[in-house]
């Protein structure tokens, strides 16, 4: 049985643990004030492509809230990435870890539900 998530530090866990049993390179991005204003959370290296992915973590329950729950600055980012040819990805469930892996080895079989988790 999987843990429940309440907060959005359960979901970040949550998020590291799958990142290391896929076997991606990942990083977080500390939020000290010196770096970019809505860097993700997460920054991943999908093998062997390169490809650069980026996880916003948020608080389960959030997906409905404007942007999902990110901030402008967050939203803007996330969608800088998306422009540039990477993913940029809001988690807040392990159903967004799913469709996310999906999309990452090409197998959708519920391609309109990930429209509106892939910003």
């Amino acid at each position: 049985m999987s843990k429940v998530l309440r907060t959005e530090n359960d979901v970040k866990a949550m998020i590291r643990t799958w990142l290391d049993d896929c076997g991606y390179f990942h990083f977080p991005v500390p939020a000290n004030g010196l770096g970019r204003n809505g860097v993700s959370d997460r920054i991943v290296v999908i093998r062997p492509s390169g490809m650069i992915l980026t996880i916003e973590a948020k608080r389960p329950g959030r997906r409905g809230e404007q942007y999902r729950g990110c901030s402008r600055n967050q939203f803007s980012f996330i969608k800088s990435i998306a422009c540039a040819g990477g993913i940029g990805w809001v988690v807040d469930s392990q159903e967004d870890l799913d469709d996310l892996q999906a999309v990452i080895t090409g197998v959708d079989p519920r391609r309109d539900n990930v429209e509106d988790r892939y910003v």
